[in-house]
């Protein structure tokens, strides 16, 4: 193992091993459903506590018209029952550089409105969302930007 290659090591259970350093003693970042978090630690001692990222996964909605999804997850799915004439998006107030953002939806949203926390900037929010289109957004925390791409 080497710290300039870090090691995927998955453990029994739900625990999971990036293996950061092989210098002692070797430290990790422990994914831990367990306990619902991030380490950095040897396995056995823990350094520092990291908290739980609001990146990850899915988020499955059914928004109506006029309403607003706060979007937590790196995945929003958007199932509403038909055309929606306008929705709210609530942009995260803690992003992290290089967090990603994709929305896709199964029905036309005719005008979309964006809510930026603030500090935040946003590049270019995308106005509408075509029935089976996407929308990618990352964030650059230098800038404290978010960008389309």
């Amino acid at each position: 193992m080497s710290g300039s290659n870090p090691t995927l090591l998955h453990l029994a259970g739900s625990v999971s091993y990036l293996a950061m350093t092989d210098v002692p003693p070797a430290q990790a970042l422990i994914f831990d459903l367990n306990h619902g978090g991030y380490r950095i630690g040897d396995g056995i001692n823990t350094f520092a506590n990291l908290p739980v990222p609001t990146f990850g996964g899915t988020q499955d909605d059914v928004p109506v018209t006029g309403g607003s999804i706060a979007l937590s997850m790196r995945r929003i799915i958007l199932t509403p029952a038909g055309t929606l004439a306008a929705l709210t998006f609530v942009l995260p107030t803690t992003p992290v550089d290089g967090q990603e953002l994709y929305i896709t939806s199964n029905q036309n949203i005719t005008l979309i409105t964006w809510t930026i926390p603030s500090g935040q900037i946003m590049d270019y929010g995308p106005t509408t969302l075509a029935k089976g289109a996407s929308i990618k957004l990352f964030y650059n925390a230098s800038t404290k930007t978010w960008f389309q791409g």
